[in-house]
């Protein structure tokens, strides 16, 4: 399946997931942003980053120096958001093999023993998920931007 359409009549804007999905494999970007159709499944991979960026977002806006959020804290938050996600999901989530909740609810304990340990805090958090918007436009032709914007988010400000 080969389609070829401009940017503009996509959507009204792109953002850097979206592209990027799109050079991976354009069919699925069809079926996904024009189609609008639901996934049969989707991996593991997804409620867990969710989860892993929420928690992330709560140690670093709730933690100050010398008075971190205790590890219990958020391995617990971890638990509630994942187990919250897999609920959620909008079409089965599809495990590897010998992996389940509670397996990766180990695994994500011990990466946020690991962050704690070795990301130092950083000295202000002026924002997360921090939205963005910017015009694109070819470099010879700077004046001639796109009629597509491309949107996103920066994790951690």
């Amino acid at each position: 399946m080969n389609i070829r359409v401009s940017a503009g009549t996509l959507v009204p804007y792109l953002s850097a997931s979206q592209l990027a999905g799109y050079l991976r494999c354009p069919k699925q970007y069809w079926f996904r942003y024009i189609a609008k159709k639901t996934p049969s499944h989707v991996g593991v991979a997804l409620p867990f980053g969710r989860a892993w960026g929420n928690v992330i977002a709560h140690y670093l806006k709730n933690s100050e120096p010398g008075h971190l959020v205790p590890l219990p804290e958020l391995a617990e938050y971890f638990r509630e958001d994942f187990e919250r996600e897999l609920a959620d999901a909008q079409a089965p989530v599809l495990f590897d093999e010998e992996e389940t909740a509670a397996s990766l609810i180990e695994t994500a304990e011990r990466m946020l023993q690991v962050f704690q340990e070795k990301v130092p805090l950083p000295e202000a958090v002026l924002g997360v998920e921090m939205a963005f918007s910017v015009s694109l436009a070819h470099p010879e032709e700077p004046d001639d931007p796109l009629p597509v914007p491309l949107v996103g988010a920066i994790d951690v400000l």
